[in-house]
C-alpha cells in the first residue's frame, strides 16, 4: 500500500511539474510575443520621425492645396492628415521612396479627395457643392477676387480642379501633375484644356 500511495505521489508530482513547465513556456511565449511587439512599435515609431522629418515641411503646400480641394479649411485640414496618414502606410509596402515627395504626397491627397467627392455625390439626398464663403486661398489676392475664383473652380470636376489647381496654382509641370493624379501627360493636358475653357466660359 506504501508503494503504491508513494507512486501516485511521484506520478502527482511529475503531473504538476508537467503543467508548471507548459505554464513556464506560455509565460515564455507570451513574454516573447510581448517584446516582439515592443519591437514593432519601436520600429513604426522610429519609420514615423523619419517620414515626418521628409513630410512635414511639405505639410502646409499639401494644406493648401487640399484647400482649394474641398474650399473648407477644417475640410481640407482632415483631408491633409488623413493624406500624411495614407502616405505613411503606402510607403510601407513600396520598395523604395517616391522620386517625387511632394508630387507624390499631392497625388495620395487627390485620390482620397475625388474617391469621397465620388461616394458623396453618389449617396442618395446628395446636393451639388456650394461655393464656400471661407474663400481665403490665396493670401495675396483682394478676398472678392479669391471668393470668385474660388467659386469659378469650385464648378469643375475634380480631375479639372485639381488639375487646374496644380498647374496654375502650384506650378507643377505636366509630368508631375499626371503622377498626382495617376494619368497620362494627355489627360492632364485635356483636363486643363476643359478646365480653364470652362473657367472663361464663366
Amino acid at each position: 500500500l506504501g508503494r503504491d500511495v508513494g507512486g501516485h505521489r511521484d506520478a502527482a508530482g511529475a503531473a504538476v511539474g508537467v503543467e508548471a513547465e507548459r505554464g513556464h513556456g506560455l509565460a515564455r511565449e507570451q513574454d516573447e510575443i510581448l517584446a516582439a511587439l515592443g519591437a514593432l512599435s519601436d520600429t513604426v515609431k522610429v519609420s514615423w520621425h523619419r517620414f515626418l522629418d521628409l513630410y512635414e515641411p511639405l505639410r502646409p503646400a499639401l494644406f493648401r492645396y487640399c484647400r482649394y480641394l474641398t474650399r473648407s479649411p477644417w475640410d481640407a485640414e482632415d483631408l491633409a492628415q488623413d493624406a500624411l496618414a495614407r502616405a505613411f502606410v503606402t510607403m510601407g509596402c513600396m520598395n523604395q521612396a517616391p522620386p517625387n515627395p511632394r508630387a507624390w504626397l499631392f497625388r495620395v491627397a487627390s485620390n482620397l479627395w475625388i474617391d469621397r467627392t465620388r461616394q458623396q455625390r453618389e449617396a442618395p439626398g446628395s446636393v451639388p457643392e456650394i461655393a464656400s464663403t471661407e474663400a481665403e486661398i490665396a493670401s495675396h489676392e483682394p478676398r472678392a477676387t479669391r471668393e470668385a475664383a474660388g467659386t469659378l473652380i469650385a464648378r469643375l470636376s475634380p480631375q479639372e480642379r485639381a488639375a487646374v489647381v496644380l498647374k496654375d496654382v502650384f506650378d507643377l509641370t505636366l509630368e508631375e501633375i499626371a503622377e498626382a493624379l495617376s494619368t497620362t501627360t494627355g489627360g492632364v493636358k485635356a483636363a486643363l484644356h476643359r478646365g480653364r475653357g470652362q473657367l472663361i466660359a464663366s
